[in-house]
C-alpha cells in the first residue's frame, strides 16, 4: 500500500486531505510542522510526501 506523509499546519485541510486519500485507498500520516516532517520522513519508508511550503518551525518558501 502507498504510505503518504502530508505535511499541513492547517488541522481542517489535513484531514480533508487525509480523508480523500484514505477513502482512495492511500495510508497517511500528518506532520503538522517542518520539524516533525523531517523527524518522520527520516524515520519512515513513505512513497509520496505532500508539503506546504509555509509552514511553522521550519518554512521551505523562502531559500
Amino acid at each position: 500500500m502507498t504510505q503518504i506523509l502530508v505535511v499541513e499546519d492547517e488541522v481542517r485541510l489535513a484531514a480533508f486531505i487525509q480523508k480523500g486519500l484514505r477513502k482512495n485507498g492511500f495510508t497517511t500520516i500528518v506532520a503538522v510542522d517542518g520539524e516533525q516532517a523531517i523527524f518522520m520522513a527520516e524515520s519512515s519508508d513513505f512513497d509520496l510526501l505532500l508539503l506546504d511550503l509555509g509552514l511553522p518551525v521550519i518554512d521551505w518558501s523562502h531559500p
